[in-house]
């Protein structure tokens, strides 16, 4: 008999394939997978698995892999939908099994693992149809192999697949070792269900949706380092720039997080704020946070999909430093995972985001800091994260497989938004401010330097352009716009829903706000702030603002209060001309002035 079918069949009575409702978390993965056609949520990892003092025991390895794979559930776990409507079944048959896949004959035995496993977590899955969980023991030495683990979002999470792996090598220690080994209670997929069904109608639940909604009241628009567009498809493969910290950094950091009185993980979140604040010009800037949304220890140790998203907000990075962003977001994400079980797409509706089809609120730090050691008897072994979701735009990966390990920084970026060369770019210029910033933690962030060696020279050269004539000393912007007021007034000027304006409607009306302007105290060489939705009152105000010389500055009406108001305070804005400026000025564009 198969060591797999050994483990499920003394147990394969206790589920009796009754139909499971999913959970929130797995509800909102089913809706996940209805966005693109050509692409599935996919969690994938392996270890690297080379022998030292023993063989690895493959026969004993599958066995275990087995058992904890009918323990967990996850890996057993099918897909079923009646009447449109989607449940989850607990099932014998399945076959999760581990499959050796021996690439020892190979001209280059790690490279042919590396493209077999991609093909593999990068295909689509029918999630009612396919396994949603695989393993593999791929071989590529004699000394030498990977255990490969793949499983849809749907049914198992990041954190569950971390279980998986750490109870498969503890059972394998210890049967090595002769000892016994009984694992904590842990929920079942049935408890799993029912403990997310009673927080739905729990007073836990009403606590954390009166913490997010004050939290989420106001958003900071999301930001991208993308230099082209902020939205392109789902894909399935995903250009990564890795790198792992070298031992003078590594000390820096743990050194900052301890006079900080918080975590690397923490001081490294701080730092890819800082980052995307000072490369995308803004003070305030949210992250996507997953977290495990789980609560009590027996849910810790279930298999399973519970697992949630959260924002995490920075506010006016640059001009506080980088111990009081330290200190500002500890506190941040100590609130959140006191309240991490309120579901992300609730998150999303009380913050006015329902009509989005967005599955973060920015750039993703998913954070990975094992509590102890990934060991396995016998061998040296080193973790690797293949897929952990969607990626959307962005996605950073900080992750230490055991204390006193390597910490790795993997940058997940959407090809349709990046370039390998930009990203490698930007892990680079990440990593060079993360060093500057761990150097001078009390320096506000706004003065550490960005720019790698060189860089500057190269933005000086950008900047300089060619020479160009100009009309003449006295030539002004409006001139163009003068000259057609006086030979064609009547023409028509602007067509805009449905309606013209003639030259000379607009010439009134930008006179009559001009006028305004100056009696407000707006002079030649001021900046106002225009905040106006696309219309004729938009354009009115800027010829407006350049009548009386002075300069303008575009804000999307959109975003947040407190982004519009920190802009206006950035730029020594006079004026900030928005809809209720006009309603003060009594600015009416269906009736310019006489």
């Amino acid at each position: 008999m198969d060591p797999t079918e050994s483990a499920i069949t003394r147990a394969a009575a206790v589920s009796g394939n009754q139909p499971l409702e999913l959970t929130a978390a797995q509800r909102g993965m089913w809706f996940a997978e209805n966005l693109s056609t050509e692409y599935s949520v996919i969690i994938a990892h392996y270890l690297d698995i080379q022998d030292d003092d023993r063989p690895l025991d493959i026969d004993l390895f599958s066995r275990v892999v087995g058992e904890v794979g009918w323990d967990l559930q996850s890996p057993f776990t099918r897909i079923v939908e009646t009447d449109g409507v989607p449940a989850q079944v607990v099932d014998a048959g399945v076959g999760f099994r581990l499959d050796i896949v021996d690439l020892r004959d190979r001209d280059d035995p790690f490279a042919s693992a590396q493209e077999w496993m991609a093909a593999d977590h990068q295909r689509t899955i029918d999630v009612l149809s396919d396994r949603l969980a695989v393993t593999s023991l791929l071989r590529v030495a004699d000394d030498r192999a990977f255990w490969y683990l793949r499983g849809h979002h749907i049914a198992i999470d990041g954190y569950a697949a971390l279980t998986c792996i750490q109870q498969v090598l503890e059972r394998y220690n210890a049967a090595l070792a002769g000892r016994d080994h009984a694992d904590p209670r842990r929920a079942d997929l049935a408890e799993l269900v029912a403990d997310d069904a009673a927080y739905a109608d729990s007073r836990r639940r009403a606590a954390d949706r009166e913490h997010w909604s004050a939290r989420v009241a106001e958003l900071p628009e999301r930001v991208s380092l993308a230099g082209t567009s902020t939205i392109a498809p789902l894909r399935p493969v995903n250009l990564l720039a890795r790198t792992t910290l070298d031992t003078v950094t590594h000390k820096s950091l743990d050194h900052v997080a301890d006079d900080c009185g918080s975590s690397a993980a923490v001081v490294l979140t701080a730092a890819f704020s800082a980052y995307l604040a000072r490369m995308t010009g803004t003070d305030d800037v949210v992250l996507s946070l997953p977290v495990t949304g789980r609560a009590t220890a027996r849910i810790k140790r279930a298999g399973g999909m519970v697992s949630n998203m959260l924002p995490i907000v920075g506010r006016d990075i640059t001009h506080t430093s980088m111990t009081a962003l330290v200190d500002q977001l500890r506190v941040e994400m100590t609130g959140a995972l006191r309240h991490q079980r309120y579901r992300f797409e609730d998150i999303r509706v009380d913050a006015g985001m329902a009509s989005s089809t967005t599955a973060s609120f920015g750039p993703i730090v998913n954070m990975m800091f094992f509590d102890k050691p990934i060991e396995l008897s016998g061998a040296r072994v080193d973790y690797q994260i293949l897929s952990s979701g969607i990626l959307e735009d962005l996605r950073i990966n900080l992750y230490q497989a055991g204390p006193g390990e390597r910490l790795v920084i993997d940058l997940h970026g959407n090809p349709g938004l990046y370039t390998q060369a930009e990203l490698d770019l930007h892990l680079r210029r990440f990593l060079a401010l993360t060093e500057r910033l761990l150097a001078e933690p009390a320096v506000p962030i706004a003065d550490i330097d960005l720019l790698l060696d060189g860089e500057d020279d190269a933005l000086r050269d950008a900047g300089t352009g060619p020479r160009r004539a100009v009309p003449g000393d006295d030539a002004r912007l409006l001139d163009g716009f003068a000259r057609r007021v006086d030979d064609h007034p009547d023409a028509v000027a602007v067509e805009f829903d449905g309606r013209t304006w003639t030259y000379a409607d607009i010439d009134a009306l930008r006179r009559g706000l001009a006028a305004t302007l100056v009696a407000d105290g707006v002079t030649a060489g001021d900046r106002v702030v225009v905040s106006l939705p696309r219309g004729v009152a938009q354009v009115c105000a800027v010829y407006a603002i350049l009548t009386v010389g002075a300069a303008y500055v575009p804000v999307e009406p959109q975003q947040p209060p407190r982004r519009r108001a920190l802009i206006a305070d950035a730029v020594s804005a006079e004026v900030v001309v928005d809809d209720a400026y006009l309603t003060r000025a009594r600015f009416d564009a269906d009736t310019p002035p006489a």
